[in-house]
């Protein structure tokens, strides 16, 4: 029995060994990307560099490249940049929104509509007042000949702002995933 336990214990030494070089070298790894990122950079976006490095491991994101994490950094900086300023925009006018970052903030708007949405629905037909039954053609109400109907609002005093989810209009937001449909 304490032969056995003599010859486990450099077993469990090597093995510590091992954790503690392998989790060494992964920090290294990724000072080494953040030091390869940082040396293209000014000293204006070293504190955009930290706030990706904390956005990556908030959403558990990598890159298998350090040019692929480069690509990504630039779209995150522009995201961002887009974020504030629509932010301090909507703030200047008093509006109650605010942008954030989200696990979509390295995508490319083109990026996220590839992945995230639906193709977009066949063009309509030139005459958009006419839509087609099996019974046949149907004209527009309410408009003249090659014209759209036109829709009148008769409420005179509309609230300033309106919030869909107390009046139960809207159900909480959803992750869909991939799924480009609107029902649940």
């Amino acid at each position: 029995m304490a032969s056995s336990s003599k010859r486990s214990l450099p077993c469990v030494l090597l093995l510590l060994l091992l954790a503690v070089f392998h989790h060494g070298c992964s920090s290294a790894r990724a000072h080494r990307r953040a030091g390869d990122m940082e040396g293209s950079m000014s000293t204006d976006d070293s504190s955009m560099i930290e706030r990706f490095q904390r956005w990556k491991a908030a959403y558990n994101k990598s890159y298998a490249t350090v040019a692929e994490e480069r690509r990504r950094f630039r779209v995150y900086a522009r995201n961002m940049a887009y974020i504030e300023a629509t932010n301090a925009e909507a703030e200047a006018a008093g509006l109650t929104y605010e942008l954030g970052e989200t696990a979509y903030t390295d995508l490319t708007n083109q990026e996220f509509m590839a992945m995230y949405t639906a193709p977009a629905p066949a063009q309509l037909p030139a005459d958009e007042s006419v839509i087609t039954t099996r019974a046949g053609p149907v004209d527009a109400v309410g408009g003249a000949p090659g014209q759209l109907p036109v829709y009148v609002n008769l409420s005179t005093s509309a609230p300033a702002s309106v919030d869909w989810r107390a009046s139960g209009a809207v159900t909480p937001l959803k992750n869909q995933g991939r799924c480009g449909t609107h029902n649940p």
